[in-house]
C-alpha cells in the first residue's frame, strides 16, 4: 500500500495515474491533509483489532499541506518508533534550500521536485516503482 499525502486533488490524481501506467497495482490510499493520514496510522496503533489495515510501504508527502505541514508530519512520522521505518519520499514543488536541508534532518528517503509535465511525472514514477518495489529490500513493517 502507498499513502499519498497531498492537498492537490489535481497532483494526487497525476501521481496515481501515473503509478498505474508504470504498472504498480499497490492500493493508493489518498489523504488531503497530514492531519488524516497521521490520524489513520495512529488509530490502527491504537485499536487491539487482529484485523488492522497493513502499514503503507512508501509514504509520498508532500509539504505545503492545510493543517500541519509536510514538514511536521516527516517528523512526527520520523519520531515515532513504528513509523520511522517507513520510507518517506517528498514530492514538492518547494525546492528552497532550506527545506531540502530541513526535510532529510527530519529523516526524508528522498527529495523530488514535482514536475511540470504528465510525462516526467510518469516517469519519475517508473524509477520510484523499480527503485521502492523492485530493488529496495525492506524491513517487515508490522502494527
Amino acid at each position: 500500500m502507498i499513502f499519498l499525502i497531498e492537498d492537490s486533488a489535481v497532483d494526487a490524481e497525476a501521481i496515481m495515474r501515473a503509478f498505474i501506467k508504470n504498472g504498480v497495482d499497490e492500493e493508493i490510499k489518498h489523504f488531503e491533509t497530514g492531519d488524516l493520514a497521521l490520524a489513520h496510522l495512529n488509530a490502527s496503533f491504537e485499536n487491539d483489532d487482529d484485523a488492522l489495515p497493513p502499514l503503507p510501504r512508501i509514504i509520498m508527502l508532500d509539504l505545503n499541506l492545510p493543517g500541519l505541514d509536510g514538514r511536521e508530519v516527516l517528523r512526527r512520522l520520523k519520531e515515532s518508533d513504528r513509523l520511522k521505518a517507513i520510507p518517506v519520499l517528498v514530492l514538492s514543488s518547494a525546492t528552497s534550500p532550506i527545506d531540502i536541508e530541513k526535510v532529510y534532518a527530519y529523516g526524508a528517503n528522498v527529495f523530488m521536485r514535482k514536475p511540470i509535465s504528465f510525462e516526467t511525472l510518469t516517469e519519475m514514477m517508473h524509477y520510484t516503482r523499480q527503485y521502492w518495489f523492485d530493488v529496495a529490500i525492506m524491513p517487515k513493517l508490522v502494527n
